[in-house]
Parts: structure tokens; sequence; C-alpha cells
């Protein structure tokens, strides 16, 4: 039986079909909050709540963690409030493409879709110095005035895919745009 596997592995090789080998993704973290320091989400938001984790380990092709951390309005002592939701995905491999493979496509179509298919409207912008490429989305105002704002980084490094989405209020596109990007330097720099 291995013989047959060796010969039909050989004629793929040279007919020129891609073989890949099979890897599992890698568990993603417990906690993805517990990864950002505690001093920095007490900086960005005001009463926080206890974190929600979720974590997906032992799946096919990608192993996902995800958090939130939102102000708790009943220990709040004034009206600001904000929400700091943190994903991370770990992809093993595809099809014919290896796990750094997959992650780079699905964080390419990932940004395709903010530039292109998304239902809200956004600047997108590339960022340097964090992860193998980056990318900053912060949302269009739709009406001045309103006070809060929102934004998200994604993250690609290796087989990992990193997303940091912030909101406050009040808040300015520029304060949210930092904070996000200052938690996923943090996140990526974390993450083993």
């Amino acid at each position: 039986m291995a013989f047959y596997l060796i010969v039909i592995l050989a004629m793929a090789w040279l007919v020129g079909y891609p073989v890949a080998v099979k890897s599992e993704p890698r568990a993603a973290p417990a906690d993805p909050c517990a990864l950002v320091p505690a001093d920095l989400v007490a900086l960005l938001v005001p009463a926080p709540g206890k974190p929600e984790p979720e974590v997906r380990n032992n799946q096919p092709f990608t192993n996902r963690a995800e958090c939130a951390i939102r102000t708790d309005h009943d220990a709040a002592t004034t009206n600001a409030s904000a929400s700091l939701r943190i994903e991370v995905e770990r992809n093993g491999s595809r099809g014919t493409e290896s796990s750094s493979s997959h992650s780079q496509t699905d964080f390419a179509n990932g940004k395709r879709y903010e530039m292109q298919d998304s239902i809200v409207q956004h600047r997108v912008n590339d960022l340097r110095g964090i992860g193998d490429s980056a990318y900053l989305t912060v949302d269009v105002p739709r009406s001045s005035g309103s006070g809060s704002a929102a934004a998200q980084v994604t993250v690609l490094r290796g087989d990992i895919i990193a997303t940091v989405m912030y909101s406050a209020s009040p808040s300015s596109d520029e304060q949210v745009a930092a904070a996000a990007v200052r938690v996923a330097r943090e996140l990526v720099k974390a993450v083993r």
C-alpha cells in the first residue's frame, strides 16, 4: 500500500501537480484579552467589564479565539464607554496551501472585502511595522458630531491573523485608530 502512495506522489510531482502535506492549525490562545496588558485595557475601556473569551480549537483548518471587553455601565462613573474586541485565528494547511499561504489568502480576501464589498463604507490604510502585513480600517462617518468612533486593525503574521476592533464614545477617528494600533502591537508581540 505504501508503495502505491509513493508511486502516486511521484507521478503527481512529475506531472506538476502541487502536493501538499496536511498540517493541523496550532492552538489559538485561551484568552486573547489576557495577552493585552491590563493597564492598557484600563486606559482604553472605562470601567472595564469582565472579558468574554470564546475559543474554538481542534478545528480542521482554522482555530479561533475571540474575546470582548466592554464598559460595565453599572460600575461606570461617567457616560464614557468603549468596547475592545480581539480575534486570533491560527490556520493550518488547506488544499495545496501551506498554513501561512492559507493565512495570506484569508488576510487578502478580508482586506479586499473591507475595501470594496462591505456594506459600511471604510477608509483602509496599510500599516508598517506590525507583523508581516497589516491594515487599519476606520468607518467613514455617517453624521458629524455623533461623538463616537470605531476602528479595526487586522494583522498577518505567519499562520496567524489577529484582529483588534475598538470603539469609544466620546472619541475621534484618530484616537480610536491610535488605540487599535497600540493594542494590535501588544497582541502580536504576545501571541506565540
